[in-house]
């Protein structure tokens, strides 16, 4: 099946490749949303791929579309000099008596251009004719139509309400597009959804929208994680913690996700920087942080605290820290930030620190953050990486994940603890779960030590 590619970033992802040719599809959404942007966007990718098109307004002057659109680097008015646009500011009904008309002034002017992309914005306007469903829909259908017969495809904006019900316009296009306002914490974020469409499939779901400098960016909920000729790392990526590769074999099996549980000051945080440490300098491996629960500044004075200069490992191109203000973190953003990091520096070891952060967006939809640990362990394991999923959990409980989704997605989990024994505590690791590999099971005594972690961990030959 054909299809033709709208250009936005991420929407021809969730349409499955595109619109079919000389469809109809509406763009509905409250004020603000982006329906108009979306649309001209559309027109002039159409227009980058050697389609000429038309936008039809009846609230915008032309002037405040030129400013509008330059603000996105899109020069209309070169377009329009170049004759591979037009834009025609009128009425509905100006609109309606031309487009119904075979030889009209608009036919002759599609004609002429070879016009082959349409945007009309927005048909809310078509109810200054009529209120009345039935006139509105034959209308409706009848001007899409005059159009589908010229090989035409046509994009269509709706102004609706926050909590509008269906109307009968979504009965007349082949593809529904919903933008929206959706809550997250104490802010709003611009999300899309494709309700329907005709003859193709799409990827279902609420997606983030992204206004940049060159337009509108969706990123997809669901993405194909494709790594080729991936990194051929060694059968096994040692801690360099020797207590810790004695309980599980000699290290971790590239592609292995840890789940690293405990509560504060267990040093979670401190065994992953060791193991990221040791790698690079050890093993001339990559590795990459992401931060989004402490500052970067302190996690480097605790790594420099024992000796761990990971500063200059940045430098020489070994090392990366990534850090998001949790609180102005969008989850689906900083995926695809994750896969582009990976791809660029081709790490052994990864640490996420820490999940909830990450995830707190989404702290009342299950479903979704089954779907994200879900994904983020995927994209690791793709990239073949050994990445320590940090969570935090609560002193004296057994609680081991944050949410009880973490435990059965992660390949492995690791608990670090500390219990108090009169007027001092001891601290604790065990090797709960480690998926494929052989490990020691039961706690194992563990010290934070100048030099890092040392696991107390006696194993064959009767060595620490």
């Amino acid at each position: 099946m054909h299809q033709i590619l709208t250009g936005i970033n991420g929407l021809d992802v969730i349409l499955c490749g595109g619109l079919i040719p000389a469809s109809a599809m509406l763009i509905e959404g409250p004020p603000g949303c982006g329906k108009t942007t979306l649309g001209v966007q559309f027109i002039v990718n159409g227009i980058q791929q050697g389609e000429p098109g038309l936008v039809i307004t009846f609230e915008q002057f032309a002037d405040q579309l030129y400013k509008d659109a330059y603000n996105y680097g899109w020069d209309l008015k070169d377009m329009e000099r170049k004759k591979m646009l037009r834009i025609i500011c009128t009425s509905p009904s100006t609109i309606k008596d031309h487009l119904l008309q075979s030889e009209g002034i608009i036919h002759n002017l599609i004609n002429r251009m070879g016009v082959k992309r349409v945007l009309i914005d927005s048909i809310s306007h078509f109810s200054r004719i009529t209120e009345k469903e039935g006139p509105l829909r034959e209308l409706l259908f009848s001007l899409i139509n005059a159009l589908k017969q010229k090989n035409i495809t046509v994009t269509l904006t709706k102004e609706m309400g926050l909590k509008e019900e269906p109307s009968f316009e979504e009965y007349v296009v082949d593809s529904i597009i919903n933008l929206s306002y959706e809550h997250f914490g104490e802010s709003r974020t611009r999300t899309i959804e494709v309700i329907k469409t005709r003859g193709h499939d799409h990827i279902s779901g609420k997606h983030y929208i992204k206004f940049n400098t060159d337009g509108i960016t969706i990123y997809p909920r669901q993405f194909i994680i494709e790594v080729d000729n991936p990194t051929p790392f060694a059968d096994y990526i040692p801690s360099g913690i020797s207590g810790l590769d004695r309980m599980v074999g000699g290290g971790i099996t590239p592609g292995t996700s840890i789940l690293l549980s405990g509560p504060a000051g267990t040093g979670k945080t401190t065994l992953a920087m060791q193991s990221m440490y040791n790698s690079m300098v050890k093993n001339g491996n990559k590795a990459v942080l992401f931060l989004t629960g402490e500052s970067p500044d302190s996690v480097l004075r605790l790594a420099s605290g024992y000796g761990w200069d990971m500063q200059d490992l940045q430098d020489k191109g070994l090392f990366k820290l990534v850090y998001h203000d949790f609180t102005k973190l969008n989850l689906e953003e900083h995926i695809r930030e994750i896969d582009l990091v990976l791809r660029e520096l081709k790490p052994a070891v990864v640490s996420v620190d820490s999940l909830p952060p990450m995830l707190h967006n989404l702290n009342d939809n299950s479903k979704l953050i089954t779907e994200k640990i879900y994904q983020l362990n995927n994209l690791f394991k793709a990239h073949r990486c050994v990445s320590f999923l940090i969570v935090r959990t609560l002193l004296g409980t057994d609680q081991i994940s944050s949410y009880g989704e973490e435990e059965a997605l992660c390949d492995g989990i690791v608990i670090l603890n500390s219990k108090k024994y009169g007027h001092t505590r001891r601290r604790s690791i065990e090797v709960y779960k480690l998926r494929n590999q052989k490990h020691v099971t039961g706690e194992c005594g563990m010290d934070i030590t100048d030099n890092g972690i040392r696991v107390f961990y006696v194993g064959k030959g009767g060595k620490k």
